[in-house]
């Protein structure tokens, strides 16, 4: 079977052939590695392309150079279209694989074959690689000698625990795809919470229990901001907020579609909708509160407070602080 291994990359010179290598080094075999630049303008290309002029493995390679600046959602969905693998694996320019995170993915995908997205771990990073702490995004039995665990929307919906999704450590199946299609909207700027809730709706997602991706933080990651440039990080945030509810609405737009199509029963249907009905509405007002100017501010803020808001649509203790500075 083969599989499609994608990295993108924008002014990640300092981290490219870290990523690049650890990808070429993939033991799983056949393999195509599509790597695509966002129009970098530092010498990220000029490395990739040293890197491939060398490379003498087995997989099979397809570079990509975009002549303008796409953003995140259009970029992917350009590489998407590129890749011909039954199955994708997700990687950015500034992250590393371990060599044998393909194998281990594909394995688990032939033991449980109904899986749509299969995730895991995450071991995080500093700039400088240094190893900060493994990251089990919220798994409550993570001690459990069990090396998968799998959900799906309506166990989600309908409260029972389960962990978070990072786009860091995504691998989905092109049934997803297929399916939905491949556009992404350019308001949305993280693909995570599309292709999870669309692998959960159909069928479910499964998690292997182990690092597989160290996943670098730096200060030129999309999500990071300086702390000390307040407007710099409200702008941020209120970026992500609008991310946040057009990727909801879309979610909202794919549910629909599959109890148009009798692909989700009713009562799945009707859970998984309050559940994301109730996203939207938080991320309505979260939106609100970062564009109300102060002293508004404070007054949107207490009203999203005094709502009880569950904890993941929450404002950080440093956001709450940054958001009632005059």
């Amino acid at each position: 079977m083969l599989v499609s291994f994608y990295i993108i990359t924008f002014n990640h010179s300092q981290y490219i052939e870290e990523a690049l290598s650890s990808a070429l080094s993939q033991t799983y075999s056949p393999l195509q590695i599509a790597i695509s630049d966002d129009a970098s303008t530092d010498d990220t290309c000029q490395k990739i392309e040293h890197l491939l002029q060398e490379y003498q493995g087995p997989h099979k390679i397809t570079y990509l150079k975009n002549k303008k600046n796409l953003g995140i959602a259009r970029h992917i969905t350009s590489v998407l279209r590129k890749c011909e693998g039954e199955w994708i694996i997700a990687s950015a320019g500034d992250d590393i694989s371990e060599n044998n995170r393909v194998e281990l993915i594909i394995d688990q995908y032939r033991k449980n074959p109904e899986l749509l997205l299969i995730q895991s771990y995450l071991r995080e990073i500093d700039g400088d690689g240094k190893g900060l702490y493994v990251n089990t995004l919220n798994d409550d039995n993570r001690d459990a000698q069990n090396r998968l665990v799998r959900w799906s929307a309506s166990e989600r919906a309908n409260g029972v625990s389960i962990p978070h999704t990072h786009g860091a450590g995504f691998a989905y199946s092109r049934v997803l795809l297929d399916r939905f299609g491949i556009e992404l909207s350019e308001d949305i700027m993280f693909e995570d919470n599309v292709f999870d809730w669309r692998a959960e709706m159909l069928s479910a997602i499964g998690m292997i229990r182990i690092p597989l991706v160290r996943h670098r933080n730096h200060s030129g990651q999309a999500t990071r901001a300086d702390f000390s440039s307040r407007r710099h990080r409200i702008d941020l945030m209120k970026r992500i907020a609008a991310s946040d509810i057009a990727t909801t609405r879309l979610n909202i737009d794919d549910l629909s579609l599959l109890h148009e199509e009798r692909g989700i029963s009713d009562e799945t249907f009707s859970s998984c909708m309050k559940w994301l009905q109730h996203r939207l509405s938080f991320m309505k007002m979260k939106y609100d509160v970062l564009s109300a100017h102060w002293p508004m501010r404070y007054y949107t803020l207490l009203r999203y407070m005094l709502s009880d808001p569950p904890k993941e649509f929450m404002f950080s203790r440093r956001d709450k602080y940054s958001l009632l500075l005059p």
